[in-house]
């Protein structure tokens, strides 16, 4: 094996080690109402492989190789950002649950579609900045306004439907 043989098996190997892509994978089969075998089927990856590289229990799990990986994504319609942003919860808030999760995960995959070309566009088009006025401790503020405004945004909503429930002449 050459060193990039092995530098690829080594990132393949850390990014399928994550329990929180597989688990996110394993709710999005539960979802879709699809077995390992079905996955295995539509993949084209083998049964008895499938089954140890998305053991429901961690410690059996295989790693995956990219390949394998790509190609289950690819099959069951889950994008690479949804993955992603998905494992970051799920491996780094223990309390929080899958299905939570998975409810909150595509809308942020959409949030974050296309978001980084629209800010260097915005740097672009605003006289006066440039690209290097831009810092990353910038970041921790913007990331505090997003959620200022998501929470605002649905407590309008929660709002709205309790006025619709309660006044259903309205």
């Amino acid at each position: 094996m050459n060193l990039s043989e092995a530098q690829s098996q080594h990132d393949a190997t850390d990014q399928s080690r994550s329990s929180g892509r597989v688990d996110f994978i394993l709710a999005r089969m539960s979802v879709r109402n699809l077995s390992r075998r079905q996955v295995a089927s539509i993949t084209g990856i083998g049964r008895t492989r499938l089954q140890t590289i998305l053991h429901a229990e961690v410690d059996k799990r295989t790693p995956m190789r990219m390949d394998e990986f790509h190609m289950i994504l690819e099959k069951l319609g889950i994008g690479q950002l949804e993955v992603a942003i998905a494992a970051d919860v799920i491996d780094n808030q223990p309390d929080v649950t899958v299905e939570t999760v998975s409810s909150v995960v595509s809308m942020l995959a959409e949030l974050m579609r296309g978001l980084p070309r629209e800010l260097i566009g915005m740097v672009y088009h605003i006289d006066g900045l440039e690209h290097s006025d831009v810092r990353p401790e910038h970041g921790g503020r913007m990331r505090e306004l997003v959620v200022r405004s998501l929470a605002s945004h649905y407590r309008n909503l929660a709002d709205r439907r309790d006025m619709r429930i309660n006044n259903p002449d309205l």
